[in-house]
């Protein structure tokens, strides 16, 4: 994911294997989060639907929040999202058997099971 890539750059170790572990560590608050608290006062938002969507993804948390949206506020919000996402996960060296982990470990989180790596593996770039 773009996450694993920010990680790496901002602390590069030569190994994606740290980054992964780290990502993998995030989702269990989330997971713990959304079993204490009722469904109505949990939103999650995606990445990928922020940036397909802005508007629309926005309103819909402004909504979940209780916030009046003007539709001055989420067009000058949305003008500053980009409009594709960063795939800077393409730009890093990953071994097959990473790729393939992470495939497995996203898997098992709800909030993570909508991702693939499938450009990596299809692509050639897990190296």
């Amino acid at each position: 994911s773009a996450f694993f890539g920010t990680l790496h750059r901002r602390a590069p170790c030569g190994s994606l294997d740290d980054p992964a572990e780290v990502f993998f560590g995030l989702p269990d608050p989330v997971r713990e989060v959304r079993g204490r608290v009722p469904a109505h006062r949990f939103h999650e938002l995606h990445h990928d639907d922020l940036v397909a969507d802005p508007t629309g993804t926005l309103a819909d948390l402004c909504g979940f929040l209780g916030l009046s949206t003007p539709p001055d506020y989420l067009t000058d919000c949305a003008s500053i999202v980009y409009e594709s996402p960063n795939r800077s996960r393409t730009t890093l060296g990953w071994s097959p058997e990473l790729v393939a982990r992470i495939a497995i470990r996203s898997a098992q989180h709800p909030s993570l099971s909508r991702y693939r790596m499938d450009d990596l593996a299809a692509s050639g770039e897990a190296s």
